[in-house]
């Protein structure tokens, strides 16, 4: 093989290899482990950090709450619960990846009321995540949405 024709492969591979690293694609992402991180609620009143529990499933914890650290899970349906501080406190459980940025089979935990409802969650984009939590079917509940929080910069 000549050394025109040489380059023009080596030309051709930098070119592919840069327009997949501009694309923003990650090789090191799966599409199920998308979702994990950290998101504002819609309400802008706390954060919730998502991750993969050691059941497999993803579930998901307050990490900020406005209310402080100090402010109580006071509405909890068990009594020895109503004591605990709701940073800290898992509210989403249950979760699988079924594909096409969804996870469904799970349930949310809503502090303010203190009531569970299944739910289920879908990406809008990159940093948009759908929560939809109801009773009985999809079709019966709400639908929230949360923005990714970005990490800082160091």
């Amino acid at each position: 093989m000549s050394t025109r024709i040489k380059r023009r492969y080596g030309l051709a591979a930098v070119m592919v290899v840069a327009v997949w690293l501009c694309s923003g694609a990650r090789a090191d992402v799966v599409p199920e482990q998308q979702i994990l991180g950290t998101w504002l609620t819609q309400d802008k009143d706390g954060t919730v950090q998502i991750y993969l529990a050691a059941s497999g499933k993803f579930e998901g914890r307050i990490v900020d709450d406005s209310g402080g650290p100090e402010q109580l899970d006071d509405k909890n349906p068990d009594p020895v619960l109503r004591t605990r501080p709701l940073n800290g406190a898992v509210i989403l459980q249950g979760f699988r990846y079924t594909g096409d940025g969804k996870w469904t089979d799970g349930t949310i935990y809503d502090p303010d009321n203190g009531k569970t409802y299944r739910c289920s969650m879908e990406l809008k984009g990159a940093d948009a995540l759908s929560v939809r939590g109801y009773i009985g079917a999809p079709l019966f509940g709400r639908s929230v949405l949360w923005t990714r929080v970005k990490p800082h910069p160091r």
